[in-house]
């Protein structure tokens, strides 16, 4: 669980903002214009070497999101035999969703004619890493699509 706590801590010293604004950023100001939560207790949760110091899941995630440093939640992922995908980095290079999965399906009959001829274990390997690559961009697509309202949702039968 170190590691988490090293992790969160980490948001302070990696982010170009100061403390007070990451505070104000991530927890507000009440109707006084004071910060809800003081940036020493902020310190004070983070410290790896203190126990009695403890930052809430809610507070960890409003601390991501004011930063944008997720890197505890990476730390977590690792740690559970997880790993994260950032959708705003994958670039679909099909313009549908259909037409990425179509490719899915092509990467998949690939992979399976390899295992199928005894390819090496790298070979299977690197197939596989183009199919995920490529199942990411179909979610990313999709996830565009509906939201351009191009996908409707059905009624059920």
């Amino acid at each position: 669980m170190r590691e988490i706590l090293e992790s969160a801590h980490g948001i302070l010293k990696r982010s170009s903002l100061g403390v007070e604004e990451i505070v104000e950023r991530a927890f507000g100001v009440d109707e006084n214009g004071s910060p809800r939560k003081s940036h020493w207790t902020l310190y004070k949760e983070l410290n790896p070497n203190d126990s009695s110091g403890k930052l809430g899941a809610v507070d960890l995630f409003l601390l991501m999101q004011a930063t944008g440093d997720v890197a505890p939640l990476e730390v977590m992922a690792r740690l559970l035999g997880y790993a994260l995908l950032d959708k705003r980095t994958v670039t679909p290079d099909r313009s549908t969703w259909a037409a990425e999965h179509a490719q899915d399906s092509c990467d998949m009959g690939a992979m399976a004619r390899l295992m199928d001829e005894g390819a090496t274990p790298a070979e299977v390997q690197s197939a596989g890493c183009r199919l995920i690559k490529n199942i990411e961009e179909t979610l990313v697509q999709y996830g565009r699509d509906y939201d351009a309202g191009v996908i409707t949702r059905r009624k059920a039968q």
